[in-house]
C-alpha cells in the first residue's frame, strides 16, 4: 500500500478526461449518511433509537451486497421532512462544520488538489443524496457533482417537497449507486465531450466496481475485502488515506 504521507502519484490524464472521487470512506473518514443520522440523534433532533436501528439494518444490507439505495434515500428524505426544510438547512451548516469538515482526509485532499493543479476536471461521485453532500462539493470546489437526486423540491435543495401528499419521491435519473453511478458518469462525460475510459476514479467500495472497471486509471482507497481482491487481480493502485486521529473526533 502507498503511504498517505508519500507524495501522491497522479496519473497523466488527457484534456478530455476527468478525475472522479467517491466520498464515503474515500475523501471522507466515515460515511456521510451515517454521520448525519448520528449527529441528529445525539442532539435529540430525531428519534434516536428507531433511526439508529434502521440505519444499522441498511448498513448490514450494504455489507452483505443487498443494499436498496432507493429505500435508503427515502429513509434519509423522511428525516428531512421531519425536520422541515428551513431547520434542515440550518442544521446541515452546523453539521458540516462540526462533523464533516474535520473528517475530510488530508491525503485525499492533496490528491484532489494535485489533479486540479494539473488542469484536470474534478468530479465528486457519491450515492448519497445531493442535499447532504452539497457542502462537501462546495468546500472542495469540484467541477461537477454526481449524487442521488429527487424531485419535486421545496425550493431549498432538500428534495423533500412531494407536492402530492403521498410521501413518494421521484428520482432524477438513476440513483448514483453501483451501475447507476457508472451510468451517471457516462451521461456527464457524453454531455461534456469527455472520455470516461481515459479518466481516473478513486473509491473504497466493491459497489463501485462497475465505474472502476470503466476508467483508465482505477484507484482502490483503503478498499473493502472484495475490492482489494479485484484491485490486486487487475493490478490497480491501492492507496492508504486513513486519518489516524479520527478516534478523537466528536
Amino acid at each position: 500500500m502507498t503511504s498517505a504521507f508519500e507524495p501522491p502519484y497522479i496519473p497523466a490524464l488527457p484534456t478530455d478526461a476527468v478525475a472522479l472521487f467517491d466520498l464515503d470512506h474515500t475523501l471522507l473518514e466515515g460515511d456521510c449518511g451515517q454521520l448525519w443520522v448520528e449527529y441528529l440523534a445525539d442532539r435529540g433532533l430525531v428519534g434516536a433509537g428507531t433511526l439508529r436501528a434502521q440505519l444499522h439494518d441498511y448498513y448490514r444490507d450494504y455489507r452483505a451486497g443487498c443494499f436498496d439505495i432507493l429505500a435508503y434515500t427515502r429513509f434519509q428524505l423522511g428525516i428531512l421532512e421531519q425536520l422541515g426544510a428551513d431547520q434542515a438547512v440550518r442544521i446541515r451548516e452546523l453539521w458540516w462544520h462540526e462533523s464533516l469538515a474535520p473528517r475530510l482526509r488530508p491525503a485525499a485532499c492533496r490528491v484532489l488538489e494535485a489533479h486540479r493543479a494539473r488542469g484536470h476536471r474534478v468530479v465528486l461521485a457519491t450515492a448519497t443524496h445531493r442535499f447532504l453532500v452539497e457542502p462537501v462539493a462546495a468546500a472542495l470546489a469540484v467541477d461537477d457533482l454526481i449524487a442521488t437526486e429527487t424531485w419535486p423540491d421545496t425550493g431549498t435543495g432538500t428534495g423533500t417537497g412531494t407536492g402530492t401528499g403521498t410521501g413518494e419521491h421521484n428520482f432524477l435519473g438513476q440513483a448514483a449507486f453501483a451501475h447507476g453511478k457508472l451510468e451517471r458518469a457516462r451521461v456527464l462525460c457524453a454531455s461534456a465531450g469527455l472520455r470516461l475510459e481515459a479518466s481516473a476514479f478513486y473509491s473504497d467500495s466493491h459497489n463501485d466496481l462497475p465505474l472502476l472497471a470503466a476508467v483508465g486509471h482505477a484507484f482502490a482507497v483503503n478498499p473493502d475485502e472484495r475490492l482489494a481482491e479485484q484491485a490486486r487481480a487487475a493490478d490497480w493502485h491501492i492507496l492508504d488515506w486513513r486519518m489516524e486521529s479520527v478516534a478523537q473526533m466528536p
